[in-house]
């Protein structure tokens, strides 16, 4: 166990990143080309600090720790480590890690495959004498460079390697000699030798991101994209998005409430279409996402959509969310010819989960598409009301009856209610530069009045540029629901159902702690800036 804890230390480190509030430091006696480069101010204080972490120890009794503990990248790290372990001929442990977990430290990866790092720590004299390294000293060759002595181990084969050097509080431990030998040349000469402090992308992104952090990161994206490890091993599989992306940093800063993620990302020069597209009015499109509903379990509002995408979020969210209709390619080309005829400057989508209620105890979710126009929203909005009102006769309440159907209007709300599944049906409202289409009437009548309404910006929501996307999902009301159905719906005496509601409140659980998470986005030039924020406690952006 003590080995998965250093596993996941590790991870988790290279998922979420790290560099000092002071950042860049360390960077100059690193040799340049690294995959991916670590920095933080305090790695002793860090790993205290993931010990004592309720959410974490929550992670490790979860099912997904044992489950994450069995997929590739998990076997392939413990491959990798036992290959130490036999080389140096001691255990890599917690405790070992722990050892030789000074202050300001850096990690950087320069090899995916065969794991090949270099490690720089500060640590005192007589820490540093108690780790395992110092009583290595006496089984590995000792050998002298540029006035340095270090110390090292290699296999028969020359496939691995460990070196280590201890001066003046700094340590310095990799898998290569080479990459030992380098830093140990450029912590005398810095201006001597190519530094990863001296890469292009790596200056332009710190200067980018010079905010306060506690943690950060570096990544070289565009070779890790031509890494065929990183193709096989990345978890999220998502390896087309990330081709875009020509390097990255980011940063964690941590609060009692909160854990908030900013990153910086450098798309490629070379690509088309590279270059943020501007919006035709930043203001009033961030404005509109300002006054969205709040009281929502998921908010998600993207600029400058596209038709195509308008178009499939009205069918998917509120007009035809089964996809059972057969007229539906045919009204999905009618919208597209509507709203091919406005500037479409943004797209909300809308979720809001429905109150426990024992007499209607798997109602529908309420659900809200809203479309920021430039001009011409009156227009837009007489058309979907044309095109909804026979589709909806037609499919939804048969060919032969409700031929009368029609919108009712009151004040800006337009509705078409269904005589069922209380109260759902199309209601169509409008506004100053925006219309929206909602399943229930209360949804509705809330746009209404909301984005109506002249809001503050929230703190910390904003970023240089122009704003292209935000989200915001609220777990515990989506947590509170989930488990009250499952309470409801799964019988006791059933052993399927014990084991299937047991294994979905364990995964509820691993969640528990976290309340909300919000995600902001915005563009300038080659850049995309982004913040996430994890709430913790009271639910809050």
């Amino acid at each position: 166990m003590t080995r998965c804890f250093w596993l996941i230390s590790i991870l988790l480190l290279l998922a979420s990143g790290a560099l000092s509030a002071a950042p860049g430091s360390l960077a100059r006696t690193m040799p340049s080309g690294a995959l991916v480069y670590l920095e933080t101010e305090d790695f002793h204080a860090l790993l205290d600090r993931m010990d004592s972490s309720p959410g974490l120890k929550a992670w490790y009794a979860s099912p997904g720790y044992s489950r994450f503990l069995e997929t590739k990248l998990a076997r392939k790290l413990r491959s990798r480590i036992e290959q130490m372990e036999q080389l140096i001929g001691a255990g890599v442990d917690r405790a070992s890690i722990s050892a030789v977990a000074g202050h300001e430290s850096a990690l950087a990866l320069y090899d995916i495959g065969k794991l090949h790092f270099l490690y720089l720590t500060r640590i005192g004299n007589d820490a540093f004498s108690a780790s395992v390294l110092a009583g290595l000293r006496g089984q590995f060759d000792e050998r002298s460079e540029g006035g340095f002595t270090y110390f090292a181990r290699e296999r028969d084969d020359g496939g691995l390697a460990m070196v280590f050097t201890f001066k003046d509080n700094l340590l310095a431990l990799s898998t290569r000699v080479d990459l030992l030998q380098q830093s140990l040349g450029l912590s005398v000469a810095p201006e001597a030798g190519e530094s990863l402090a001296r890469d292009e992308d790596f200056e332009r992104l710190l200067q980018a991101g010079s905010w306060k952090c506690d943690l950060r990161l570096h990544l070289d994206q565009a070779r890790l994209n031509r890494s065929g490890y990183f193709r096989n091993y990345w978890i999220h599989r998502n390896g087309e998005d990330l081709k875009r992306i020509q390097a990255v940093q980011a940063g964690l800063l941590f609060t009692p409430r909160a854990c908030v993620d900013r990153r910086v990302l450098l798309l490629q020069e070379a690509a088309e279409g590279s270059s943020i597209p501007a919006s035709g009015s930043t203001s009033d499109t961030g404005s509109l996402e300002e006054r969205l509903p709040r009281n929502l379990a998921h908010r998600h509002f993207e600029a400058d959509p596209g038709t195509l995408k308008v178009v499939h979020a009205l069918m998917d969210e509120v007009v035809d969310p089964g996809g059972l209709s057969q007229d539906r390619a045919a009204l999905t080309s009618a919208l597209e010819g509507v709203l091919k005829k406005v500037r479409l400057q943004s797209l909300s989508r809308l979720l809001r989960l429905p109150q426990p209620n024992l007499a209607l105890p798997y109602a529908a979710s309420e659900r809200a598409v809203v479309i920021g126009l430039q001009v011409g929203e009156g227009a837009v909005a007489q058309e979907l009301e044309d095109l909804l009102t026979p589709w909806t006769t037609r499919n939804l309440l048969g060919r032969d009856s409700h031929r009368e159907l029609s919108f009712e209007s009151r004040d800006r709300l337009r509705s078409l209610s269904l005589p069922f599944s209380g109260g759902r049906g199309y209601h169509l409202v409008q506004g100053s530069g925006w219309v929206g289409l909602a399943t229930h009437e209360g949804l509705a009548r809330d746009l209404a009045r909301q984005l109506e309404e002249e809001r503050p910006p929230r703190s910390g929501a904003s970023f240089p540029g122009e704003l292209l996307e935000s989200r915001f999902t609220n777990l515990l009301d989506g947590n509170a629901r989930f488990r009250w159905l499952l309470d409801r719906a799964v019988p006791a005496t059933d052993g399927d159902g014990r084991y299937f509601r047991e294994a979905w409140i364990g995964l509820l659980d691993s969640f528990s702690s976290v309340t909300g998470i919000a995600e902001w986005t915005s563009g300038e030039g080659s850049l995309l800036r982004q913040t996430l924020r994890y709430q913790y406690g009271k639910t809050g952006e």
